[in-house]
């Protein structure tokens, strides 16, 4: 697991099989919990599963934590994502 001694600014994580149980529950706390451990850090989420981004917002709005790019994803548009998290980052911290 991730703690505070950690110092990541983008973690990015595949979801294998987001849904075990029909619920996004896990996906949502487990976002939680790493930006409570690592405030400044940014989660950003891969999947396989064209309906997992339109799962999560239903369940959960606009209040996780966390961006969601759904594969396949185009090298560029990766690249795009990254850098524009990156760039929240360093706005966060000089601004911050």
């Amino acid at each position: 697991m991730v703690d505070a001694d950690d110092r990541g600014d983008v973690l990015v994580k595949f979801l294998f099989k987001p849904f075990g149980e029909a619920t996004p529950s896990p996906i949502a706390t487990w976002t939680w919990e790493i930006r409570d451990r690592i405030p400044f850090c940014r989660i950003l989420l891969f999947s396989a599963n064209v309906m997992v981004a339109d799962v999560l917002l239903e369940h959960y709005g606009l209040s996780l934590p966390c961006e969601i790019l759904n594969k396949p994803v185009h090298p560029t548009e990766l690249l795009a994502k990254l850098l524009t998290m990156l760039g929240e980052i360093c706005a966060d911290e000089e601004f911050g």
